[in-house]
């Protein structure tokens, strides 16, 4: 029930649960409750430890070494795969709640734990040397793919990311670092040969400016046809009233000063208003560079009223997908709602369960009416 089942301990103490054990209690001349069942789950982990030691004896494995958050807790899991009777073997050695950063060294050591009563399990300082290599070549992999774990992820933060991974694996001296950057590098020419990665970024003041090397001028004209083309099919959706954006451009001189009213003189020559669509779109292959840290989303808002046009546009190409979060994200619900224990629920109430699950945020703005 509690290791099998996962239930919690209290279950011991439901009323239902505690009158179905009495009867099993009282045949097999035992007790159980919540105190003692910790001590019982210990005594059985100890008797497999035992019957693993014995069965790992004379034999060469393979160690595995896997970690999971949940909770705020990290756990760590060290696993010993082998071959049996001509069957492949895994077997969970420890399963230990990590307190401390998952260095290579602090792995070593709780790795050592685990295995310092099993005097048949012994590692090497080579395999002591590729476990820190990983690690180090892993740790910038694994970082990048807890950042792009986030729904909300342009493709700008997308290549952010893909870039920083990048650059932390050149600082990583080892042979594994330097086929995993060599690897993404080739996996990079793919993004830039899909057209709605190149729009996002060519909307993306940190990515797209005036002497950028983040992006050629072969990769620019693409993006520029691309995002032509999108808004031939989008702009009749934006059609505005006439004077509509001039009036919120221009706001009574009466209220200005004679040097403001000069400024703006000299400035309507450059005003974006008075320039074509394809205009304003190469124009930003001039602009000054905003900084990495900058929400482009923000800036877009930012500069809704100068370049109308423009914003629309991005609203669209900005809000492409460049990460599968949230479909796994479905899967994951879909496993914990539909159970061995619920499979004869319905079509239609799977549905409606998962629909509501998934858009929880929007739970709190419903007004629930049950008869």
């Amino acid at each position: 029930m509690v290791t099998s089942g996962g239930l919690p301990l209290s279950v011991f103490e439901k009323p239902g649960i505690c009158e179905i054990l009495a009867k099993i209690q009282d045949a097999l001349k035992i007790k159980l409750n919540r105190n003692n069942m910790p001590s019982k789950v210990k005594y059985t982990a100890d008797q497999i430890k035992k019957r693993i030691t014995e069965d790992l004896k004379n034999k060469f494995v393979c160690i595995k070494l896997d970690s999971a958050t949940r909770k705020s807790r990290s756990i760590l899991g060290v696993n010993a795969q082998y071959l049996k009777d001509t069957k492949m073997t895994v077997r969970t050695l420890g399963m230990i709640d990590i307190k401390v950063a998952q260095t290579a060294e602090n792995i070593r050591q709780e790795v050592q734990t685990v295995l310092k009563n099993d005097k048949t399990l012994k590692i090497g300082a080579k395999m002591w040397k590729f476990i820190e290599d990983f690690s180090k070549a892993f740790k910038p992999v694994h970082l990048a793919t807890k950042k792009l774990q986030s729904e909300a992820i342009t493709m700008g933060d997308f290549y952010f990311v893909w870039l920083t991974c990048c650059l932390e694996l050149e600082d990583v001296d080892s042979p594994l670092a330097r086929n995993i950057l060599q690897a993404m590098e080739k996996r990079k020419s793919k993004l830039f040969d899909n057209n709605a990665f190149l729009a996002a970024i060519y909307l993306d003041p940190r990515i797209n400016y005036r002497g950028s090397e983040l992006i050629t001028q072969e990769q620019r004209a693409t993006a520029k046809k691309h995002l032509l083309n999108v808004w031939e099919k989008i702009k009749h959706r934006f059609a505005r009233k006439p004077n509509e954006e001039k009036q919120k451009l221009s706001p009574d001189q009466t209220t200005t000063s004679k040097i403001e009213q000069m400024l703006r003189a000299k400035e309507s020559a450059e005003d974006l208003s008075q320039r074509s669509f394809e205009q304003k779109l190469e124009m930003l292959c001039t602009q000054a560079r905003v900084s990495s840290d900058t929400n482009v989303l923000s800036y877009w808002k930012m500069m809704r009223s100068a370049g109308p046009e423009l914003y629309e546009l991005s609203q669209m190409v900005l809000a492409a997908p460049c990460t599968q979060v949230s479909v796994e994200r479905s899967f994951s619900a879909l496993s914990v709602i539909l159970t061995d224990r619920r499979l004869r629920i319905s079509d239609e109430n799977l549905a409606n369960i998962l629909f509501v699950k998934l858009n929880d945020d929007l739970f709190n703005c419903v007004i629930l009416e049950y008869a």
